[in-house]
């Protein structure tokens, strides 16, 4: 049998289909179990106030570094990405060698969106 897109993709939808079903038991019999609902209930109170404690303890300054070095790491995160595409594209070599010496390779994917 020749795997086309269209047999594949349906295979994998179908998959998919008993992946969703599976779960949905699991967390009906989730649902039911008493304990199980008990200890959620305990562990969202002790996230709050973990929260609680990593707010009191965080500054407004740090927070407002924490938010730019965030932005800074997504942006040449990107850059990165739209170099290295650009030099495959271009067909050149396309590698990092970091300070451990160790060699970084670009991974590339394809996702499939709704036409």
């Amino acid at each position: 049998m020749e795997n086309t897109l269209e047999s594949v993709y349906k295979r994998l939808q179908t998959l998919k289909k008993k992946r969703r079903d599976l779960a949905k038991s699991f967390r009906d019999e989730l649902a039911q179990n008493a304990r199980y609902g008990e200890i959620v209930e305990e562990m969202q109170k002790l996230r709050e106030e973990k929260k609680g404690i990593e707010n009191m303890v965080r500054t407004a300054s740090d927070m407002a570094e924490m938010e730019a070095l965030k932005a800074d790491i997504h942006g040449d995160q990107e850059m990165l990405s739209d170099m290295s595409l650009n030099k495959f594209l271009a067909q050149e070599n396309v590698e990092i060698v970091d300070d451990m010496n160790v060699r970084w390779v670009p991974a590339f994917t394809v996702r499939f969106k709704k036409d």
